[in-house]
């Protein structure tokens, strides 16, 4: 029995023992887990940390030509001069270097957010390095939602001009109010106006250019403002402009002309409306089309109620978009109001050679191929069109052939445009000028 007691008291002191080395490895082994966690997620802290802070400080500085021959989605650091800035909101602009020049479309603050682009307070002239993707929008090159690293602000700056209108004909005066921190500055005007633009006076806040009388067509001078301290490479600039004569071209001649600022006066008809409400329309005559970006302000396309085979004169610049010629802010000139009816409204009308009329209906017959005389038949009514011309302006030689030139043909349903007067008693369409047509599988009836 007693021996009993004793083993027993043995395995007693054994299990205490045991139990007391387990509970201290199982609690060491619990604590020491979690500390290596801890230490696990503090690792991971810190790599996170460093590895975004190396991110945005590792990105080696290119050149604009480098951003422009680079792939797209490529994100790039650029430093460069503001030469032009498009939206004070989003922060479009426009950033230049000794290589080239890029678009940058929207500009974060440093919190990430967008519309904040005035928080930064950049400005003409500044000196600033960006980062962000690059992409080609409709051949494009834009630097989209860029971050800014830094601003070198410029010691001169120019405010304004004291006149938002171009210098008129006859030449005048213009002054450039100028903020200046940097002392002494330099006037570079570009070459290629130092014929007709210098500098009538300068002081430390303003600067008076004189333009002479201009006898040819618009013209502009893109001047800069360098401070003379070495260590400031800022520049800031503005452009100054003189009215000209106003060319009158017909589209052909207006797609020849170089981009610039000479006024062209083109007529046509509008021949499709893309955006009502800024007057962006397709413009054609008898030797091409074009596209106009803008008629008027906002709205006055709208008011004046101008629409689909209308007759316009504008007078804008030539301008061009992703490679593509187009006018650029047209003013309108003048313009007929061309009322649509159908042939049996037509034959209602009263003769007069100022009101004009399009009709759209099937070539019932072709008469003369040469100058488009041709009769057009709605149901059972037919009138005669006398002369079918490719487009408006056209005169001698090229009011001829538009029948082969369009490929026109019987059957086909055609819209023209003219004026009414009356044949041997019999009521016609005049002086014809082709709008549009489409094949139709009909069959005209005699």
């Amino acid at each position: 029995m007693n021996r009993k007691y004793i083993i027993s008291g043995i395995i007693a002191i054994v299990l205490v023992i045991a139990g007391y080395f387990c509970f201290n490895f199982f609690s060491e082994t619990e604590e020491l887990a979690i500390v290596d966690s801890i230490v696990e997620e503090d690792s991971l802290l810190i790599d996170s940390t460093r590895i975004s802070s190396s991110a945005t400080t590792a990105a080696e500085l290119s050149t604009c030509a480098e951003a422009i021959a680079g792939p797209e989605r490529q994100v790039y650091r650029l430093k460069g001069i503001v030469t032009k800035i498009v939206n004070h909101s989003y922060g479009n602009w426009y950033l230049k270097d000794e290589t080239g020049e890029v678009y940058v479309y929207g500009t974060l603050d440093a919190a990430g957010n967008t519309k904040k682009f005035l928080s930064l307070g950049i400005e003409l002239g500044d000196v600033v390095t960006i980062e962000g993707p690059k992409i080609n929008y409709d051949g494009i090159i834009e630097i989209v939602n860029v971050t800014v690293v830094d601003i070198e602000k410029s010691p001169v700056r120019v405010d304004s001009l004291n006149t938002k209108e171009p210098i008129g004909l006859e030449g005048g005066d213009v002054t450039a109010i100028i903020t200046n921190k940097g002392g002494e500055y330099t006037i570079d005007i570009e070459k290629e106006a130092r014929s007709w633009l210098s500098v009538k006076q300068k002081t430390n806040d303003k600067v008076v250019f004189h333009a002479t009388a201009n006898n040819g067509g618009g013209r502009s001078a893109v001047i800069k403002f360098k401070s003379n301290d070495a260590s400031k490479k800022c520049t800031s600039q503005t452009i100054i402009t003189q009215n000209g004569a106003i060319a009158k071209a017909t589209v052909a001649e207006f797609l020849k002309a170089p981009v610039g600022e000479a006024q062209y006066r083109v007529s046509g008809i509008i021949t499709k409306i893309v955006k009502p409400e800024y007057g962006n329309v397709i413009l054609r005559d008898f030797s091409g089309e074009t596209f106009v970006y803008g008629i008027g302000a906002k709205g006055d396309f709208e008011k004046k109620k101008l629409k689909v085979g209308d007759v316009v004169t504008l007078v804008g610049k030539r301008a061009e978009h992703a490679g593509k010629p187009q006018m650029n802010k047209a003013h309108l000139e003048e313009s007929i109001s061309v009322k649509e009816m159908t042939l049996d409204q037509f034959l209602t009308q009263k003769d007069s050679k100022d009101v004009y009329y399009k009709l759209t209906a099937i070539v019932d017959d072709i008469e003369r191929e040469d100058f488009g005389n041709l009769f057009l038949r709605s149901g059972n009514t037919r009138i005669y069109v006398y002369g079918c011309y490719p487009g408006w302006g056209a005169n001698g030689d090229a009011r001829k052939n538009c029948i082969a030139i369009n490929g026109i043909r019987i059957g086909d349903r055609l819209t023209v445009i003219g004026t009414k007067s009356t044949h041997n008693g019999s009521a016609q369409l005049s002086k014809g000028i082709y709008v549009d047509h489409e094949k139709v599988n009909a069959t005209p009836t005699e």
